[in-house]
């Protein structure tokens, strides 16, 4: 059980620094066809 939740904030920070990063291509984009 605890292996499984330890697994599970991993893969939440992964996702959130995935979309942090999205975030910030997406803005460098926006900003250059502007």
């Amino acid at each position: 059980m605890f292996l499984l939740t330890d697994r599970k904030s991993c893969i939440q920070q992964k996702l959130e620094s995935a979309s942090e990063w999205v975030y910030k291509i997406s803005s460098k984009i926006i900003r250059s066809s502007q």
